[in-house]
């Protein structure tokens, strides 16, 4: 459509010029044409071979030619193919170069070069061992042999060509020994067993000739006779097992059972007897019930949980395992400490609180009183006192502690100067000592809760203190010195 636009533009265009050469064209008309390679214009007798638009006067008729060249196709093609190849209406059985020309949509020719490969004939070896005769590709052999069999191209036939080779080994019946045996209970002959006296003829297939033998075979079976008696016996505990495979016996209740050998001794057919006592004894069970205020521990074993476990607490008088069912109910248990000044002089006060995380009943108990309150109050105090509070759980778990209250007139170190008491390292881990520049007739150790660690008398003028069993915390130390004085000192452990 574009090229019929250019060619009725340019016929416009030059129309002026025409008209003023020639006489002026009633007429005009448009002629299309396509062809291969070249085209010859009868109109003015020229030849062209490339597209191309014309315009021609002739006449009163002015004629514009739209013209279309197309070239001719060159194409090279390879293919390998089996025996034979079938291209542009041909068969070619052998490797080569072959052309042809074919017509495109625009009927113009196409000129196609073909690389063709035939591919090796093919090749079949059969390797067979036969009885007696075997027909291979329509010929019977009966002895040995090695053939060939070689077929020829047709490739009208879609036949290629092949060569097929066949050795063959052709193995004869034969005539197998006889067999005239006589044997103990039994005897088993191609797949059957006899227990009594026969004799037959069988056919049997020889597998490394794959061709029947014939046997005449004659059985004597020896009946057993009585042979030795021996016992033995296996003990365990709650499962016993006697030999091994598939012969191994397992019992889990005392079982008396025999095994029978049959064995043939000069001819003669002997059965013996072993008789098998599996004498299994039972582990021995017994059940504790336990309650536990928090986790439980018995030995290596603890449980922070109500639980059912079975443990291992000894050995019967058998040797098999004494076991103990524990039905163990663990409650909720509390931890409870008290605080407070611990430390008065004579006739002073102090008051005393129960430290504790979960809901319990109080019960304080001081110098032959008691009380459930949450704190109590000591009053006009003149000697050591000791407080005992006991905490009860609604689980019915109880905790009890106590603490001391020291009553004594005391100076501090800063107060005796003297005395020039020292304590080191603190913060300590393992080891503690303790020096001072006259004799320490007394050591006491208190924790945080009040209670007495340790107490050594007759310390001298340096004493080492082993702390490594010591919890981490603050612990307050009293020294007694050779004069009376009492020293107070705060240590930190710390591991």
């Amino acid at each position: 459509m574009k090229k019929v636009l250019f060619a009725l533009c340019l016929a416009i265009s030059m129309m002026p010029i025409v008209l003023n050469a020639q006489t002026k064209a009633a007429n005009h008309l448009f002629v299309t044409e396509s062809a291969c390679d070249h085209f010859t214009w009868d109109l003015n007798g020229e030849t062209y071979t490339s597209d191309t638009v014309v315009i021609h006067l002739s006449g009163d008729t002015l004629y514009v030619l739209d013209l279309v060249i197309h070239q001719h196709g060159t194409y090279t093609v390879s293919k390998t193919a089996g025996c034979f190849y079938n291209w542009a209406d041909s068969t070619y059985a052998e490797s080569g170069t072959y052309t042809a020309t074919f017509k495109d949509h625009f009927d113009c020719d196409s000129v196609v070069t073909l690389n063709l490969t035939i591919a090796d004939t093919s090749r079949e070896t059969l390797d067979t061992v036969v009885c007696k005769k075997y027909v291979w590709r329509g010929k019977t052999f009966t002895a040995d042999t090695t053939c060939y069999d070689t077929v020829q191209a047709d490739p009208s036939a879609n036949v290629c060509p092949a060569v097929y080779t066949l050795n063959l080994q052709v193995n004869k019946y034969g005539v197998g020994a006889d067999v005239d045996t006589s044997v103990c209970k039994q005897f088993a002959w191609n797949s059957h067993t006899y227990t009594a006296d026969t004799a037959f003829r069988d056919t049997v297939m020889n597998a490394a000739t794959i061709c029947d033998s014939i046997y005449d075979v004659s059985i004597h079976i020896i009946v057993p006779s009585a042979g030795t008696i021996t016992d033995t016996t296996v003990t365990g505990c709650n499962k016993v097992s006697f030999g091994n495979g598939s012969n191994k016996i397992t019992a889990t209740e005392s079982l008396d059972t025999n095994r029978i050998t049959t064995v043939t001794t000069n001819g003669q057919c002997i059965n013996n007897t072993l008789n098998i006592h599996l004498v299994v004894n039972k582990s021995k069970y017994f059940t504790k019930d336990t309650t536990s205020c928090g986790p439980f521990t018995w030995g290596n074993y603890t449980s922070d949980e109500t639980t059912i476990d079975t443990l291992k607490v000894g050995t019967t008088s058998l040797g098999c395992d004494s076991l103990m069912v524990l039905n163990l109910t663990v409650r909720e248990d509390l931890a409870v400490s008290i605080s407070g000044n611990l430390d008065i002089r004579p006739g002073e006060s102090t008051t005393l609180f129960a430290e504790y995380e979960k809901p319990a009943t109080l019960l304080w108990n001081y110098l032959g009183t008691t009380s459930s309150d949450t704190s109590v109050t000591l009053t006009n105090l003149q000697q050591n006192t000791d407080v005992t509070l006991t905490a009860t759980a609604p689980s019915g778990c109880s905790r009890t502690t106590s603490v001391t209250i020291m009553v004594s007139d005391f100076v501090s170190i800063s107060d005796v100067a003297e005395s020039n008491v020292s304590i080191f390292p603190n913060p300590a881990s393992s080891l503690l000592t303790i020096s001072c520049a006259m004799p320490m007739t007394q050591i006491t150790v208190f924790n945080a809760a009040g209670q007495q660690v340790e107490a050594i008398e007759n310390a001298g003028e340096q004493k080492t203190l082993d702390i490594a069993r010591y919890n981490n915390g603050v612990y307050m130390i009293r020294i007694r010195l050779d004069d009376g004085t009492l020293v107070n000192r705060k240590v930190v452990v710390k591991k």
